[in-house]
């Protein structure tokens, strides 16, 4: 079955909450990873932008939610929510 033809009624799905608070409700962030001159495209410093997603009540980023852009990164990842 090609994925496209797959229909998945939402409310037979299990909901996903924050790790941290327990809130269920998440809005759209990202990470925002430096590209160094060397490795840019353009010769110049950039910027990647990572999507992910961020608790809506204390901005939490869930573990499955996590780039696994680094093998060291900080477990409390947390997004500023302002």
């Amino acid at each position: 079955m090609d994925a496209s033809q797959l229909r998945v009624n939402p409310s037979d799905l299990q909901d996903v909450s924050c790790e941290k608070c327990g809130d269920d409700i998440f809005r759209e962030a990202c990470f925002v990873k430096r590209v160094p001159a060397l490795l840019s495209p353009t010769g110049k410093d950039s910027y990647l932008p990572v999507a992910t997603f961020a608790c809506l009540s204390c901005g939490y980023v869930n573990e499955p939610f996590r780039p696994q852009l680094r093998q060291d990164a900080a477990p409390e990842t947390q997004l500023i929510t302002e």
